[in-house]
């Protein structure tokens, strides 16, 4: 019995990872100076933006000799006449609605905020029963996680790859 065990755990380990090598090519984008790390698995949907303002989609195959490789190897692009690479997704599409609509509610909050601290919110009855301190801070705090939210969304997801600073390469 555990000569079979040991049988089936070499086929195991030596057999199924040249299986899954197949077609394992994956693009990584590397900051030339920095630490951003990025892999994309080929084939990959780019849109790719030139110098003189072209834009051309390329279904990405490889990168060799300096030459993006596309569409089953038809097209080919040097490297350095790359202006910007777009990798196409949805973060693309939502991230700037998302970064607009917390920008607005941070822009309501500072005009409550300023509201707040100008004029009376609630009518008091004389007896104490009012605490108009609190909404100043409230506003304040709403416009600082909401503008904060908008800087987060609007900076960390990277869609947009400048070529100069940054290094492709496949394997």
């Amino acid at each position: 019995m555990t000569y079979k065990l040991i049988l089936f755990l070499v086929i195991y380990f030596v057999i199924t990872p040249c299986l899954w090598a197949q077609n394992a090519s994956k693009l990584t984008i590397k900051k030339i100076k920095g630490s951003y790390n990025n892999a994309i698995k080929l084939p990959a949907d780019l849109r790719i933006v030139k110098y003189d303002e072209n834009r051309i989609l390329l279904k990405l195959d490889s990168i060799t000799n300096g030459f993006f490789y596309g569409n089953k190897g038809q097209d080919s692009i040097l490297i350095s006449e790359i202006k910007a690479i777009n990798t196409r997704g949805l973060k693309e599409y939502i991230k700037y609605p998302i970064a607009a609509t917390f920008t607005a509610i941070s822009f309501g909050a500072a005009v409550f905020t300023i509201y707040a601290f100008n004029y009376p919110l609630d009518k008091c009855d004389g007896n104490g029963g009012c605490n108009n301190e609190i909404y100043p801070f409230i506003g304040m705090g709403y416009m600082g996680t909401f503008g904060l939210l908008a800087t987060t969304f609007y900076l960390l997801p990277k869609t947009k790859f400048n070529s100069r600073k940054y290094h492709f390469s496949t394997h």
